[in-house]
Order: structure tokens, then C-alpha cells, then sequence
């Protein structure tokens, strides 16, 4: 179908889905390492892991011989029957920081696309979450495993994947349309930007790829998430409540160890606080309960999070009459699942994450197997992955909710106003166009165009004006 003609027409399309899929899970044979010298034999160049994937046949004809099992790596044979092409549509989720699951939920759209293109959906789990651990037990904690979890390593699994489910599935000419948000968007489009050759597009939503590499966009996340409170009905109040809080802690901590065990006790910490390091990570737990109320602020229940989560959690605020430090207390006791009774161990609830954005334990946030940071050089991975250049490589639908806390550290593109409007969605929380579609959550005229988008990259005609 040219999609094009459609907008020569000037007609949206109205779509009708199932919305039921049969889905598979399965897993592939994995490098651990996909840069290592193998004429030397040594090391982890030879080492393989289960890589997770959930795999949506439905709506492509599969081949009787595709393989069932455990795909095993083949480095030393050419030797790939070239196959009758039948449909020739891939769409591939590029999982982020989390169990596969937890995406594939979230991403009921993406889903609907397929339907609608006749494609097949591929939802790959990132290195080192979930089940897809290429170390197990405490040889993860040594610093040399560690550096096998980088984006360099995670493409390369994911080309390594694609590369022969196209063969398995008999679609070696397949065109490959990545998905993702959030980090993960920020992996499809990288995806995009290194093998265009092997990959004709990609659907970024609310991608913070301008992280990479300008120290604005680094900040503007904060920024968002005072927005999205100062814009809730309750949000005025529980913003002062909020600054009234940080004040208090702050000057307390000014108070050396009297002011530590101060904060300590209004705070209810398990261990009374001893150094700056252990002051700034109960601040960022506090802060990390606002950023994820943010994040999921949708005007629906979902993920465990009630619907407006920020004008919930601001009513919550608003309605307590105790002083500030403990009506956050009681939010961030709220959140992260505590019983007044228990005290808040702030290294258990909240971590740091491997990626550019973090994540953190909590209600259903995801965060890696074992909870181990790592630390990239920022500088190179500006250069390697783009940064805001990234806007100049072809082929990428970036689509930004400005309810969304990384708004402003995605690209927005104005080249055409279609690619306009779903670079800028009002009303739109984060990931808000990917998720499944719910009677009044606004997105109906943008998903509209994000179909006709997909269309033209198949089609060969992205952008049409």
C-alpha cells in the first residue's frame, strides 16, 4: 500500500484492532562478547548467554521449518538458504532498562502497527535484566564482567538477533522499523543511525538522545517534572510543600552531626546519616518518588500508578497537616511500598542505573538483576552515538509527549508538519503514543499519523510533505 496517496488525499485513517496476539518467548544463543579477538582464543570471545525475546507471529505467514529451539551462533558458515520472500516487515522493540515484559506491556501500539502492516513483532530483552544475565552469581560483581554492559555490546546483540531471525523466519530482505522509549528509544534510534544499511527506520518516543552530549538537556528533566506538578490543580501547594522540605534538610545539614541525626530521625533512615555521599542519596530517593510520578502521569490507572499520578500525589501532599519533612515522608513511604512501621533504607529502595536516564527500585520500577551501576566516558559516548546530531540521520519518527519529564531532551522535528506535531503532542505523558490505545487519552490524531509515518518508510517515501 502507498501510504503516500493517502496524504495527497488529505484522509487519516480509521483503525480497528483485535487487540489479541498469540506471542511466543523465546531465546538465542548470545555473544558475551561481540569485539573480542577470536584468533587468540581467550577470554570471553567465545562465551555465549540466553538472550531473552518475545516473538508475535500473527500476522505473517511462517515457514514450517522456521526453528523452535534455541538459535545456536554460527560464526563459521555462509552457507544461508536464501528463501521465497514472503512478507518482508520486521518491527523490533530494542528493550532498555528492564524485564522484556514489562515493555511488551507497555507498548500495545507497536502491536496494532504489526497488525495493520503485516509485520512480525520481535521485543528484545537488554543485556544484564531480566533473564538475559550473561553472568551469573558473583562473577557479576567483578568490574571485567561489568564492562560487557554498554551500548556498544547491546546493538550488537541485537543486530546478532536480528540477523538470523530474518533467515529463520524467511524474510532475508525484510525492512526493519526499530521501536522504543525512553532509553530504549534512544537504542533504536542508534540502531537506525549505525546500520541503516540493515535497518530502514525507526519510531523514537520521548528519546533523551540530547543527554548525550549537551549539559542543558541534562537539567531540563527536572525542570519538566516542576512543570508537570506547577500544572496540577494541587500542584501550587505541593510545590512549596517540596521547597519547604529541601529547605528544611538542607539547613539541618548545615548542623554537622546534630543535623544528620536530625534528618536522620525526621526521615525514619534505618542508619543515621554519616557523610555527604549517604545526604545526597536520600535526596535523590525523595526525588526519584516526583520523577516517577511524572513519568507515569496518564489519565488512566496503569503500572500500578493512579490515573494523574502527579495531581494524585500533590492531593496527597496538599491534604496532610503535619510540617513538610513529614508529609514527604509519608509520600515516599507511599511510594516506594514502606510500612509506618518499617524505616527507610535508602540504598535498598533507590539505585542507580546503567543508562544516561537511571532507574530505581519502587512501584514496578525495573532495575538490573543485581542493582550494579556502571560509568561510561560521557565525552566519547557523545561522539560515538551522535548526540544532538543524531536529528540529521534519516528515517527516524521522533515523537515527544510535553506532559513527558524528558521533553526537550528528545529531538523535535519540524521538517514537515505531520513530524511536527508528533514531535510536540500536547496533553501527552511519557511514551503515552506507544502504549495501547484507551478511549479519551488523547492520542487518536497523532497515532493516526505515526501509522501513515511507518507507512512511508516502507514505502520508501519518508517524509512526505
Amino acid at each position: 500500500m502507498n501510504v503516500a496517496i493517502f496524504f495527497l488525499l488529505g484522509l487519516r485513517l480509521a483503525i480497528s484492532f483485535t487487540n489479541c496476539y498469540s506471542l511466543e518467548t523465546k531465546y538465542f544463543q548470545q555473544k558475551v562478547d561481540h569485539f573480542g579477538n577470536l584468533d587468540q582464543g581467550r577470554g570471553n570471545a567465545e562465551a555465549t548467554f540466553r538472550h531473552k525475546y518475545i516473538i508475535v507471529t500473527d500476522h505473517i505467514d511462517v515457514p514450517e521449518e522456521a526453528n523452535d529451539e534455541i538459535l545456536e551462533v554460527n560464526e563459521e558458515t555462509d552457507d544461508v538458504p536464501m528463501l521465497d520472500m514472503k512478507n518482508q516487515t520486521i518491527f523490533f522493540y530494542a528493550g532498555g532498562h528492564g524485564p522484556i515484559e514489562g515493555y511488551f506491556n507497555k507498548s500495545g501500539y507497536v502491536l496494532d502497527l504489526a497488525e495493520y502492516y503485516g509485520a512480525l513483532v520481535i521485543f528484545a530483552e537488554h543485556r544484564f535484566y531480566g533473564d538475559s544475565q550473561p553472568f551469573e552469581g558473583s562473577n557479576t560483581t567483578f568490574p571485567d564482567t561489568l564492562s560487557y554492559l554498554n551500548v556498544d555490546q547491546v546493538l550488537a546483540d541485537y543486530m546478532n538477533l536480528l540477523f538470523f531471525l530474518k533467515y529463520d523466519y524467511d524474510m532475508p530482505n525484510a525492512k526493519i522499523i526499530t521501536f522504543g522509549v525512553n532509553y530504549a528509544g534512544s537504542l533504536a534510534a542508534y540502531l537506525r543511525a549505525k546500520f541503516p544499511h540493515e535497518i530502514a527506520g525507526a519510531l523514537a518516543s520521548g528519546a533523551p538522545v540530547k543527554m548525550a552530549d549537551n549539559f542543558e538537556a541534562r537539567t531540563l528533566l527536572w525542570t519538566q517534572v516542576n512543570k508537570a506538578y506547577e500544572s496540577a490543580p494541587s500542584g501550587p501547594a505541593a510545590v512549596e510543600t517540596i521547597k519547604d522540605m529541601y529547605r528544611a534538610l538542607n539547613e539541618l545539614w548545615y548542623y554537622e552531626r546534630i543535623g544528620r541525626n536530625s534528618i536522620s530521625e525526621k526521615m525514619n533512615l534505618c542508619v543515621l546519616l554519616a557523610n555527604e555521599e549517604e545526604y545526597k542519596m536520600l535526596l535523590a530517593t525523595i526525588r526519584n518518588v516526583f520523577v516517577q510520578f511524572a513519568l507515569h502521569n496518564y489519565p488512566y490507572e496503569t503500572d500500578g500508578y493512579p490515573a494523574n499520578a502527579t495531581e494524585w500525589s500533590a492531593r496527597f501532599l496538599k491534604k496532610q497537616t503535619t510540617p513538610s519533612t513529614e508529609a514527604v515522608r509519608l509520600l515516599v513511604y507511599e511510594f516506594y511500598g514502606l510500612a509506618p512501621e518499617e524505616c527507610l533504607d535508602t540504598f535498598s529502595v533507590f539505585q542507580p542505573c546503567a543508562d544516561q536516564t537511571g532507574c530505581a527500585k519502587g512501584r514496578l520500577i525495573a532495575t538490573p538483576k543485581y542493582n550494579l551501576p556502571t560509568n561510561q566516558r560521557h565525552q566519547w559516548f557523545g561522539i560515538n552515538y551522535w548526540g544532538s546530531q543524531i536529528a540529521s540521520v534519516s528515517n527516524i519518527i521522533w515523537t515527544n509527549g510535553q506532559l513527558d519529564p524528558f521533553y526537550g531532551s528528545g529531538i523535535i522535528d519540524t521538517s514537515t508538519p505531520d513530524l511536527a506535531k508528533v514531535g510536540s503532542m500536547e496533553n501527552a505523558g511519557h511514551g503515552l503514543d506507544l502504549r495501547a490505545p484507551v478511549e479519551g487519552d488523547g492520542m487518536e490524531e497523532y497515532r493516526e499519523i505515526e501509522l501513515e509515518l511507518i507507512g512511508q518508510i516502507i514505502d520508501g517515501t519518508f517524509p512526505a510533505s
